[in-house]
Formats: structure tokens, sequence, C-alpha cells
């Protein structure tokens, strides 16, 4: 392990916190007291956070099918400089972790590899990498990264993960695995209703997985397929979820349930009172499985071919 990655975080929680409690650059104070587990199968894990709302940046609008960056639009080259929370170097490049306006948890802060590139909101493998080995390389197994591409609920088009705190274990966490006709560590989901990829990678041949794992992220962003992904560190290795959608869907809509990488690893924030008080588990699953349609058993084929 690389305990340099631990002081990286240790001063990002450090610098978060100051520029929270000072304010002024947060779009509101994080201060969640409303949660609920629901009941059934999955516990899915509900919080009600109103200002997220009625606060946040209004989220643009991306088409999956022209994605070109647009340096009239907000981006990260347009923010103050104490959103800047760290500057990480990995590789050839650059990766600044900057504030998230509108945080969803505490220490939620946004990943930007070569800020000043301008790269519109696609994966490449610098962000892939660089994710793995950041996750693989910190102690607190409580960060995840999670990525919401073009039509699929990402809010603004330059390139950027998201880094959250859940000390809240989801259902993600424990979901049964099945392997995939493949020799490479690629598995799907065990339960019908709740569909995913899962890939599992450690520091034994990096380098090639993270080569094998872009080919299937690229051929999705070839064939026009909107995905979001989930990381997460497990003892020694990192799992990516890979949650695909049938169509694109341009823009959140404030307040309600929007299928972006959070609620569908099983965190729901929400930003109305009304709908997190009618939240069920029934409602939820049958969205998640009308989000993706059959294109599972497509990727599935690419994957296995």
């Amino acid at each position: 392990m690389d305990h340099g990655m631990d002081s990286y975080l240790e001063n990002l929680k450090d610098k978060w916190e100051d520029v929270h409690n000072k304010g002024g650059v947060f779009a509101y104070k994080l201060d969640v007291t409303t949660s609920k587990t629901l009941k059934g199968n999955y516990g899915f894990y509900c919080e009600l956070n109103v200002e997220r709302t009625t606060k946040r940046r209004i989220p643009q609008q991306i088409p999956l099918e022209n994605t070109t960056f647009d340096p009239s639009k907000f981006n990260f080259t347009k923010i103050k400089p104490e959103e800047v929370l760290s500057e990480i170097p990995f590789k050839d490049s650059t990766v600044t972790f900057v504030i998230n306006s509108s945080p969803l948890t505490k220490y939620h802060c946004l990943i930007v590899p070569d800020l000043d590139k301008c790269y519109p909101q696609i994966l490449n493998k610098v962000s892939i990498g660089f994710t793995i080995r950041f996750l693989l390389n910190i102690s607190d197994n409580s960060f995840k990264i999670g990525y919401n591409s073009p039509g699929a609920l990402a809010s603004v088009n330059h390139l950027h993960l998201h880094l959250i705190h859940l000390n809240q274990n989801t259902f993600i966490e424990n979901i049964k695995l099945v392997k995939l006709k493949t020799d490479l560590e690629f598995y799907k989901s065990a339960h019908e209703h709740i569909r995913f990829v899962c890939f599992k990678v450690d520091t034994v041949n990096f380098e090639k997985n993270v080569d094998e794992f872009y080919k299937l992220i690229k051929w999705m962003i070839d064939s026009l397929i909107p995905h979001n992904l989930y990381f997460l560190k497990e003892s020694t290795f990192v799992k990516i979820f890979v949650f695909a959608k049938k169509e694109a869907i341009a823009v959140k809509t404030l307040g309600q349930v929007n299928l972006a990488f959070c609620e569908l690893i099983g965190y729901v924030p929400v930003g109305d009172e009304e709908v997190f008080d009618g939240l069920d588990e029934d409602s939820l699953v049958s969205s998640f499985r009308d989000a993706s349609g059959d294109i599972y058993d497509k990727i599935y084929n690419f994957i296995e071919k």
C-alpha cells in the first residue's frame, strides 16, 4: 500500500471540513437528519436532503450523441480557488479534487483528471486507473467513488467522478455474483431484477486489467449505451459495478428519484419530503428493471465473445 494516499486523504478531509464550516463556498451546509431503510429484500438506504434540490446548480443537459466540451457552460475551470482541495500526480497527469458544492455526504468531492485539458464527461484509462489505485491505497473503505455518463444523469460535461463517504452499507456490498464465461474477472448479478456487470481488479496484472476493463467502457461509449459506475474497495481488490441504461436520460428531475450511481447501489438521496415518504422497494426495483430493459444481454455477449 502507498501510504501517501492516506496522507492526501487526511489533508483533503481537513480542508473539506474547513471550507464547509467557514461557509460561503458550498451551496448549503450539509445537515441530513432524516433517513430510513426500506423494508424488503435489499435494504435500500434513503436520505432526505431538501437543500440539494432547492439550492443546487441546475444540471446540464448533455446529449449522448454530442458530448463536445462547451467552454461557455459551467465547467471546473470556472470554480473559485478555495473550491480546490488537493492535487495528486498520477503518471503523466494531475488529478484535482474539488468540492461538490451541493454535497450528498460528508467529504463529497469531485475527482477531475487533467482539469485544464477540459475533457468532456467521457471516461478514459487515466481516470479509471487513478480511481482504482486511489481506493487500493487508502485505508478507509468507507470512501467510494461513482461516475455518471452522459445520458445517465451526468450533470456537468467536464470529466469528473464523485468521491463520497458512506458508513452505511448498501445492498451492493454483499450482493451475490455469478462469474461470466470469460477468463477475466467479470461477473453479473445473481438477482433477476437488479442487473449489472461487476469487475474485480487488484495489483496483480494491474495495467492489463485496466486495459481490459476499458475495452468494455469504450465499447459502451461507442455503442451509445449510457452507464453509471461504482467503485468500492473490498479486502485487497476493488470491485467496479457497471450499470447500463437502454436509452439516454438527458437531465435529472430535481426532487424526484433519479437512477444515477447512488440510487443504483442502494443509497437513495431524495430532495422532496412527499417523494421520500412514498418510497418503497418494489417501485424502485421496477424502475431499475425498466431503465435497463434487455441491454445486459448485449453486454454479456460482448464480454463473453
